[in-house]
């Protein structure tokens, strides 16, 4: 129970978890005198193989395509914040990452979208980068097409342009109630 606890937690921290998760009840394994070898053997290989296929290959794809990162980007913060926090963060290298491109997304700069396009995995041209000016056009565009102002506004009240042909057209801009 102990070490099945260790191992979930453990399991929180990519690459590094898995093996510090199949290490911890080896000591328990090799002092049992009733083991044979193989049963040995198969007890530490098992685990260490299973944990690694997920550990390398499943989970960085999973977590790439649910948090729209690519995997070299999860690997690559978990060795920045494990130097930066060590086992707290390495723990929380993945949320502190997608927090962050998230974060980046909603920063109307070149230097934030091209940050964004390299943890998502984007590439523009040949080359990688994209036009200054076109990054921030577009940008703005997206920014102005999903704000919830731009969706509730039209509701609320009638556009700037809508209040002038209706002013030029003398037409009040709110209706008078209706009689009962």
């Amino acid at each position: 129970l102990v070490f099945g606890t260790l191992a979930f937690w453990l399991n929180f921290i990519p690459n590094v978890g898995a093996v510090v998760a199949v290490f911890l009840p080896m000591p328990l394994i090799v002092i049992d005198p009733n083991m044979p070898i193989a049963a040995m053997v198969l007890a530490f290989l098992l685990p260490f193989c299973v944990h690694m296929a997920v550990g390398n290959v499943l989970e960085p794809l999973v977590f790439g395509h649910s948090l729209d990162l690519q995997p070299v980007a999860i690997l690559l913060s978990l060795l920045l914040w494990g130097m930066l926090w060590g086992l707290v963060g390495m723990v929380l290298a993945v949320p502190i990452t997608a927090i962050l491109k998230i974060h980046l997304e909603n920063i109307d700069h070149p230097t934030a979208t091209y940050l964004v396009r390299l943890l998502v995995g984007e590439r523009s041209d040949a080359h990688g980068f994209e036009n200054a000016d076109d990054a921030h056009a577009r940008r703005q565009h997206d920014i102005r097409s999903s704000s919830i102002e731009a969706v509730i506004h039209p509701l609320v009240s009638p556009s700037s342009v809508e209040a002038s042909n209706m002013e030029a057209a003398g037409q009040p801009l709110v209706s008078p109630p209706s009689a009962m």
